[in-house]
């Protein structure tokens, strides 16, 4: 949950559905929900509240990572990979967003489901950050 002067906003995962929630004085309905069929397993979201990303899977599919605005519940992008995707993170303006799957990190725009670039490993990796100018990524 991330909490700022006017909004606490909350977005939550359950079994394949992506819920974006804006809570004010007044709980307000859900803004809107987005049916994955998988299994989202990681989430991370800028500081303002206007994008995240999203990653998970479905025993016997493909890996997902979507990306999404939070005026819209169809994704912006949708990149799809063979291997699991373990963690995911957004700079701060959403400019860029990274994920660390099983052997690989991913750099990405918001402009694009094509990696910017796509680094092997050779290791899983569990936890990744991106700083809040999308110069610096910790994996």
């Amino acid at each position: 949950m991330k909490s700022n002067s006017k909004y606490l906003i909350e977005i939550i995962f359950l079994i394949g559905v992506i819920c974006f929630l804006i809570f004010g004085i007044i709980i307000s309905p859900e803004s809107w929900r987005y049916k994955s069929g998988i299994r989202i397993e990681t989430i991370a979201m800028t500081e303002d509240g206007t994008y995240f990303i999203a990653s998970g899977y479905s025993s016997g599919q493909n890996s997902k990572v979507f990306f999404f605005s939070n005026d819209s519940s169809d994704p912006i992008w949708i990149f799809n990979t063979t291997e699991d995707i373990n963690s995911v993170d957004i700079s701060s303006n959403g400019n860029y967003a990274v994920a660390g799957g099983d052997d690989n990190l991913y750099l990405f725009s918001k402009e694009s489901q094509t990696p910017l670039w796509i680094y092997n490993l050779n290791s899983s990796v569990n936890s990744v950050s991106i700083s809040s100018d999308g110069q610096y990524i910790i994996a």
